[in-house]
C-alpha cells in the first residue's frame, strides 16, 4: 500500500467474494471457528471450483495453493475433527479437496499480511490460487548485495549499507486467483 504497488492479496483484477456467500444463513458467523469441518471443506472446495470455473476447467489451472491468516490457519491445525479423531481439520481439508480428487496437491499455509486484508479493512482474507510461473511471476531484478562498507568513528563501528531490487507480483492471469474474505 505504501508504494501503490500490488500483490498477492490486493491485485484490483482478482474477483473478491465473501465467506457469507458460501452457504452461510443470515446473521451466522463466517468464522472458520463457528463452523463444522464440512462447512469449511465445502467452503474450501468452493472457492477451488470457482478458480477452476474461471480457468475454464483447465486442468493445468486447478489451483494449488491457499492462503489465510495464522490465527485461521492455526486453528485447522490443531483441532481435531472430532472428539473421536485423531486427525486434524488441516488434514482432512488437504485429503478431500476437489484440487486433490482432480490430481492437484494443494498446500495451505498462513500468511501475515491475510489478516485484516480483506475489502472492508478490518475482517480477514483468504486467497486461492494457482501458484505457477505461468500464472504468477515476481522477478528479482538486482540480488541484494553489499554496496558500501564505512568505519562510523561516533559509534565505534562499521555501517554497511545493502542495495537490491525486486518486482511487483506479476499476474498474467486473474482467473487464476480468488479473494475470500470475512473467514
Amino acid at each position: 500500500k505504501m508504494y501503490g504497488t500490488t500483490g498477492i492479496l490486493n491485485h484490483p483484477d482478482v474477483a473478491i467474494t465473501d465467506a457469507a456467500s458460501n452457504g452461510a444463513t443470515s446473521g451466522a458467523s463466517t468464522k472458520f471457528k463457528d463452523k463444522t469441518p464440512d462447512q469449511i471443506l465445502a467452503d474450501i472446495n468452493d472457492a477451488i471450483l470457482t478458480v477452476w470455473e474461471e480457468a475454464e476447467y483447465d486442468r493445468d489451472a486447478i489451483p494449488n495453493h491457499i492462503l489465510m491468516p495464522y490465527e485461521q490457519y492455526n486453528y485447522l491445525a490443531t483441532t481435531r475433527v472430532s472428539d473421536l479423531a485423531e486427525k486434524t481439520i488441516l488434514t482432512f481439508l488437504l485429503e478431500n479437496n476437489v484440487a486433490k480428487n482432480n490430481g492437484g496437491d494443494l498446500f495451505i499455509g498462513a500468511c501475515n499480511w491475510c489478516k485484516g486484508a480483506a475489502a472492508d479493512g478490518s475482517s480477514d482474507r483468504m486467497v486461492v490460487y494457482c501458484n505457477k510461473e505461468r500464472y504468477l511471476a515476481m522477478d528479482e531484478l538486482v540480488s541484494l548485495t553489499r554496496a558500501m562498507t564505512s568505519p562510523n568513528t561516533a559509534n565505534f563501528c562499521y555501517d554497511t549499507a545493502y542495495a537490491g531490487n525486486v518486482s511487483e507480483v506479476e499476474m498474467f492471469y486473474d482467473q487464476t486467483m480468488l479473494y475470500v474474505d470475512k473467514i
